[in-house]
Order: structure tokens, then sequence, then C-alpha cells
């Protein structure tokens, strides 16, 4: 958590740039509640961009960023999973 903290910090503060947080939204919901907590830096930073800044396209772009790599991780646990249920069945048989 050290380490996500002082990547936030530096988002927070413009040394990152924020598309960078999209991989940590990609996480959310997936590593717990503390990890959500530190994720909604993010969501933040992003209100403040689109709403203050008027930067809309960045936000999109950063949120279908993150949808992409949900979307990655979803076909690798499918994939995962299935490869895992043939190997059982064949397990199985044998």
């Amino acid at each position: 958590m050290d380490v996500m903290s002082t990547f936030l910090r530096a988002i927070r503060a413009g040394a990152i740039h924020i598309r960078h947080g999209a991989i940590l939204l990609a996480h959310y919901g997936r590593l717990g509640a503390t990890f959500d907590v530190c994720s909604k830096v993010i969501v933040d930073v992003l209100r403040d961009e689109g709403m203050i800044n008027k930067n809309g396209e960045l936000v999109v772009s950063v949120l279908t960023q993150a949808l992409e790599e949900v979307r990655g991780y979803l076909l690798l646990c499918v994939a995962l999973g299935l490869t895992l249920v043939v190997r059982f069945r064949l397990t199985l048989l044998c």
C-alpha cells in the first residue's frame, strides 16, 4: 500500500499523468476495501479534471482504458477457467 499511496500522491500533485491511474480503476472491487478507498482518489482527480478543468475527453479516455483492462482480465479468467475445467475433466476420465 505504500507504493500505491505514493503513486496516488504523485497523480494528485500532477507529477504523474492521470491516464496512468486507469490500471488502478481496473482493479477496483478485486483487491479489498483498503485498495478501493485508495482508488477513489483517482475518481476525485478525474472529477476535478472533467468538471473544473473542462477536460471531459481525458476522463472518457481514462475510463475507456480502465474498462478495456477489465475486459482483458475477464477474458483471461474465462480462458483459465475453461482450461482448468478441461484439465479436471480429463483427469477424471483417465
